[in-house]
């Protein structure tokens, strides 16, 4: 782009720049040996301000510019054109602009294709923005899957630990999302399916409706299950087991939307618990 906008005017320098609060970047160049100007002596600070392209036919003949040092300095910089650069097609971040060392009155067709060149360059500027934008968004999103996996580990470890298994009800589908241990200690294949139906199933018939009464206290009251909701489950192996269920209601709009809580495998301590009872109140 620099190039072609060089041979465009017949000049030895070409730029596609960039302008921040203390200098000119040249982000693209032809002709020149260096990458960064002060602003204050930059012509291309001039053109951000303004929609139109800029043209200096003869910068030592022009009162703004005869005293700037790349005019006066020994530089001899006479003629300059450059057209503004936007991202958003309202603030100006940079330029594509030419210099000569020669006074120079561009025709009206150079400075549209200036223009020409000028949109292309600001399209490019564009992709690469959303280039970069896009390549951050997907590393911090690999940065939250790793966060995720890494939580879910710490999750599945402490659940190992508490032997505990955490699980979900959809109020709206009926069905049942669980964990790991969910399903270990329902004696079922991970991801399963299960719904809620299925989990009342397993219980027996007279500790079935202790859990639909919890059930229908907890979605009419909006509260968490007692504490006491311990009752016998049989798996589908035919396994009886005693366990212990804790949740709670989350709500949209103040309406019942799902129940969340956790279930915990007690056989051993209800078993423990039953034959001291028997030892203090049964005569072998």
């Amino acid at each position: 782009m620099a190039r072609l906008a060089a041979d465009l005017f017949g000049v030895p320098y070409g730029l596609v720049t960039l302008v921040d609060s203390h200098r000119l970047w040249f982000k693209a160049h032809t002709g020149v040996g260096i990458v960064t100007v002060p602003r204050r002596f930059a012509f291309c600070r001039a053109t951000i301000l303004e929609r139109e392209p800029l043209i200096i036919a003869d910068a030592a003949e022009d009162p703004a510019w005869r005293d700037n040092p790349y005019v006066a300095g020994g530089h001899n910089m006479r003629f300059y054109a450059g057209v503004p650069l936007a991202l958003d097609g309202e603030f100006n971040v940079g330029t594509l602009c030419v210099l000569g060392k020669e006074p120079l009155a561009p025709t009206p067709e150079q400075i549209q294709a200036l223009r020409n060149l000028g949109a292309v360059a600001e399209g490019l500027l564009a992709g690469h923005r959303a280039a970069r934008l896009a390549a951050r968004a997907e590393a911090e999103a690999e940065e939250r899957q790793r966060e995720a996996a890494s939580h879910a580990l710490f999750l599945r470890q402490i659940e190992t630990l508490a032997s505990f298994g955490a699980w979900r009800l959809d109020l709206h589908t009926e069905q049942v999302t669980g964990s790991r241990e969910f399903y270990a200690i329902h004696d079922l294949e991970e991801d399963a399916p299960f719904s809620l139906e299925s989990s009342l199933a397993c219980f027996p018939e007279g500790d079935r409706k202790v859990a639909e009464r919890k059930l229908a206290d907890a979605l009419v009251g909006l509260r968490g299950f007692d504490l006491d909701f311990d009752l016998d489950i049989v798996t589908p192996k035919g396994r009886r087991k005693h366990v212990r269920t804790m949740g709670e209601v989350e709500t949209e709009a103040g309406a019942p939307r799902r129940l969340v809580g956790v279930i915990k495998d007690v056989s051993a301590e209800h078993e423990a618990q039953q034959r001291l009872w028997r030892a203090a109140n049964v005569d072998g």
